[in-house]
């Protein structure tokens, strides 16, 4: 019979304990078996070695059964916070697809009094015949890169089998583009995959395994953004999977005024750079500026001025805002597209793991009539070294009068042709960046 993790449940109680010691696991009895044959509902017991000593505030129940029948149950809160054992008064369901597959929930506990329990306790229903085994795994308060583990208990004889990973704590170091994210916990020894990805599962980041052990599995990536708010997925033997959130990267603070000095002369000869979009990459320590390439000193088509010299949008670098790098154009007419006259009025904005770069593309028809459409080009931020060189540009317009209520979207005149410098920003109200 196919062996299946049943239920890994986080338990948050209510007080913070002042020392810890190994942990101690039970059934009601006081033995570390149980049998029986029909469906029962059981008690299982988490202490403390000695009478003096607490409980860690958090800690996770492992399980590995040949049933997903089991239950926490969760009893009365105004009966179960007066004594002296924490008893569970809640339990949530799972909260990412990871705990799904590993069938986790949350069970939330408390007890009377104003220090933390030395004893807890499980309510459980077990199904007829089932056969499992289980033990809690924590972090120790007094070091939190250290996991202290209970002993095993078993129901019918328990099972073969490992238990799924468990991830207690996560956290990320991104001092530049390097990505480094350490997870703690138990059961990490066999890692095959780490990954970024929200809750929405919009979006993920592989990440390059570079440590494991019992206890600790370190990966990286590159990431040249501020890390949005996300969970880290941690993949076991037979794909069994443990889930921690990471917090978004706050944002560092606008740099201080860098005086008049600063000054940009592109390396095109005399040209004009024109509309242009400004970005900071964080975690290079760049600033970018896209702006459009005039050219001041070649011959430009009659009818039309220097205007018709602007095909491409620049790009250009620095650390301090005084030295500048000029790099290839990122962004050129394409004579089979609708963009083949024109490329105008950059702007930029990061969502999620990419970079969005809307601008004006103009086409001309065989009657040389201007038409002005907004089109999109995207860079990957987690590609290495790249440092948005690299676009990729959708063939199709994203944007035009005709899209919009309030346009004048009669194209035989030149209003309703027109529609250009688009701007795109962070909904205020939200983390994320609208597109």
């Amino acid at each position: 019979m196919r062996r299946v993790p049943l239920v890994a449940a986080s338990l948050l109680l209510m007080f913070v304990p002042a020392v810890s010691h190994p942990i101690q696991l039970h059934w009601s009895s006081g033995a570390d078996t149980l049998t029986f044959t029909e469906a029962t509902r059981a008690i299982l017991v988490v202490r403390a070695d000695s009478a003096e000593v607490t409980l860690p505030p958090e800690w996770r129940l492992m399980w590995v059964g040949d049933s997903t029948e089991v239950g926490v149950v969760a009893l009365d809160s105004l009966q179960v916070c007066a004594g002296d054992t924490a008893e569970v008064y809640g339990v949530d369901g799972p909260a990412t697809p990871e705990d799904s597959t590993a069938h986790r929930v949350t069970a939330h506990f408390c007890s009377g009094g104003s220090s933390a329990s030395s004893q807890a306790t499980y309510l459980l229903d077990l199904p007829a015949w089932g056969r499992g085994k289980c033990k809690v795994v924590a972090l120790d308060p007094a070091d939190s890169t250290s996991v202290i583990e209970s002993n095993e208990v078993t129901f019918n004889g328990g099972v073969d089998g490992s238990y799924a990973p468990a991830v207690l704590r996560a956290y990320v170091m991104h001092p530049g583009a390097g990505l480094s994210v350490t997870a703690i916990g138990a059961g990490l020894a066999g890692t095959s995959t780490m990954s970024l990805a929200p809750a929405d599962t919009s979006w993920r980041l592989p990440l390059a395994l570079s440590e494991r052990s019992a206890n600790r599995a370190v990966a990286t990536a590159y990431l040249g953004i501020p890390m949005p708010g996300c969970y880290l997925d941690v993949a076991g033997e037979s794909d069994m999977r443990s889930s921690a959130a990471l917090l978004a990267e706050t944002p560092l603070a606008p740099m201080a005024p860098v005086g008049s000095s600063a000054k940009f002369v592109p390396a095109y000869g005399i040209m004009q750079p024109k509309d242009f979009a400004f970005y900071y990459q964080r975690q290079l320590g760049i600033f970018h500026v896209f702006y459009i390439v005039n050219n001041q000193v070649i011959a430009h088509e009659p009818g039309y001025g220097a205007d018709s010299t602007e095909k491409c949008i620049g790009h250009a670098w620095s650390t301090d805002l005084q030295n500048w790098h000029s790099m290839d154009s990122i962004l050129t007419v394409r004579s089979d597209k609708w963009d083949n006259f024109h490329i105008w009025a950059p702007t930029i904005v990061q969502k999620d793991l990419q970079f969005k770069l809307f601008y004006t593309g103009v086409q001309r028809d065989s009657l040389r009539n201007p038409i002005q459409r907004i089109g999109l080009a995207t860079a990957d931020a987690t590609l290495p070294f790249d440092s948005l060189k690299t676009w990729t540009r959708r063939d199709s317009v994203v944007f035009s009068c005709g899209q919009v209520p309030w346009a004048n979207k009669n194209t035989s005149d030149y209003q309703g042709r027109q529609f250009r410098d688009p701007f795109v920003m962070a909904d205020p109200d939200s983390s994320q960046a609208h597109s």
